[in-house]
């Protein structure tokens, strides 16, 4: 998510890449097909949305927050989506609801981190111009 807001899209995908290959390590099961198009989509829909709302007036850190929940909802939506979809023997659609708490957490958790850091970001930039 940071990657994607700090550095682009590219960035972005290259992290969100890396991270989903380091947990192909300890969910081989599941596969790259479910581990990795959401993780690499994390830092692109963060861009996307980082970068529509600041041009749109939106504060630094606001921008972040949103960025930040839209990332993390980007990676549990499609990989739960994959892994039902192509791995149900290994993740029922009956699991699905157990995912939630934790989806929550994430989502907040990266909205106040993306917000706190595109903020001071933000104001580093100012100060160097």
């Amino acid at each position: 998510i940071l990657g994607g807001i700090v550095g682009g899209p590219l960035v972005g995908a290259i992290a969100g890449l890396v991270m989903g290959i380091l947990l192909l390590i300890d969910f081989a099961a599941f596969g790259p097909l479910v581990m990795l198009p959401g993780r690499i989509l994390i830092g692109i829909v963060a861009w996307l949305i980082y970068s529509a709302m600041r041009k749109g007036g939106m504060s630094a850190w606001l921008a972040g927050l949103i960025a930040g929940i839209a990332g993390a909802l980007t990676n549990t939506i499609v990989t739960v989506l994959l892994a039902v979809t192509l791995a149900s023997g290994l993740f029922p659609i009956e699991a699905v609801p157990t995912v939630i708490p934790q989806a929550i957490a994430e989502a907040v958790i990266g909205a106040i981190i993306c917000a706190i850091v595109a903020q001071a970001v933000e104001a580093a930039l100012k100060a160097r111009s």
